[in-house]
Order: structure tokens, then sequence, then C-alpha cells
């Protein structure tokens, strides 16, 4: 959340100059590694200049700190399996369920089911632990 603010109407107009503004971050849409579009957010203090030379205000990246204590799903995948509800009712203690993966594959790191990096499955003080190989870009997390 960048906090309260007023979007304005609509209209058609020459966007050079708003792409061109220091105080404007502009962010790639993109699917499949194909930009199909941009977005830009100029940011102000209520609606106007703060009066406060960008130099000296917070940067987004500095505004983020807000968030900080906020909990994320983090999962570690190793593999995955389909089976019928007949064969999970008969699971009991010690049966061992195959997974599409080879002892030794990436895991995959997936933050609120989002995959986000892959790794490797290691052990810390007799604890599983993953030590991150890879992170991925934004679009390569999505396919």
């Amino acid at each position: 959340m960048l906090g309260i603010g007023v979007l304005g109407a609509s209209r058609l107009e020459d966007v050079t100059a708003l792409f061109a503004d220091a105080d404007t971050s502009v962010f790639e849409l993109a699917s499949e590694g194909v930009v199909s579009a941009w977005f830009a957010i100029r940011l102000r203090e209520n609606g106007a200049g703060s009066g406060i030379p960008r130099a000296d205000r917070p940067s987004v990246a500095g505004k983020l700190g807000r968030i900080n204590s906020v909990e994320m799903a983090l999962t570690v995948e190793i593999g995955r399996t389909r089976m019928s509800v007949r064969d999970v009712l008969a699971l009991e203690p010690g049966a061992v369920i195959e997974l599409d993966r080879s002892a030794g594959a990436p895991a995959d790191i997936l933050l609120n089911g989002r995959l986000i990096a892959h790794g490797e499955i290691v052990v810390v003080d007799q604890d599983y632990a993953v030590r991150i190989t890879q992170i991925l870009d934004v679009a390569e997390g999505l396919s």
C-alpha cells in the first residue's frame, strides 16, 4: 500500500513528460517475457508537491520498511504427486509416496503460493533447511 490517494478522471494524452518525471516510477507489465504495457505512478504528498526537495524525501523502498513485520507463508516444495482419495485413505505409517522429482533435484521456494526461487535441501544441526541457489525474476515465477 502506498497510502491514501485520489485517482483523477481518466484521460487520453501524451505521457512522455510523466514517464520522464523524476518522481515517477515506471513498471513493465509483461507476460511470458513479452511487455504488453507500462504502468506509471507518481508519488506526491496530499495530491501535490511536498515542498521537500526530492533528495531529502524518503524513497518508496524506504517506505517499504513499514511492512517489515508482515508475515507471509514461505513454502519449500520438494515434489508433487496426484493420488485418489482411496489411496490417501489407505496410507499407513511407513508408506512411501513417490514424487515427480528425483533425489537431488532442486526444491521450489514459494512465497504465498508464488514461485520465487529454487534451492537445495541441506541438513543443519540435524534439521532440514534449504539453500537458495537461484532467485527468479517475476516473469520466471509466473510460468
